[in-house]
């Protein structure tokens, strides 16, 4: 028998499974927030090379995010296609361009 917290945890959980499947099948790349210290520069990192491509996820995410060195845990986030912005970390051109962009936003 599950306690309440742990009835809460798995509705939450089956919720959020169901939001990025729908996410997911609308042809949009769905990220989900899911540790304390997870900042758009290590998802940016992980997701395009380069660190200075966050503020293209912050762009296309910034109605969720109030702050872009802050992001809540179980927040979804949308991931930018690399062409929707020109995303190239092996293009200096490209990485420049995010920085100057970013930062704008700090």
């Amino acid at each position: 028998r599950l306690s309440a917290a742990a009835r809460s945890r798995a509705k939450a959980t089956q919720y959020l499974d169901r939001r990025m499947d729908t996410l997911l099948e609308s042809g949009q790349k769905a990220y989900e927030v899911k540790v304390v210290k997870e900042t758009l520069r290590l998802i940016a990192e992980e997701k395009f090379g380069n660190r200075e491509f966050w503020v293209y996820i912050y762009l296309k995410n910034k109605d969720k995010i109030e702050n872009p060195n802050v992001v809540a845990v179980g927040t979804e986030l949308i991931i930018p296609d690399s062409s929707e912005y020109d995303i190239d970390a092996s293009d200096t051109q490209s990485v420049a361009k995010a920085k100057v962009l970013g930062d704008d936003f700090l």
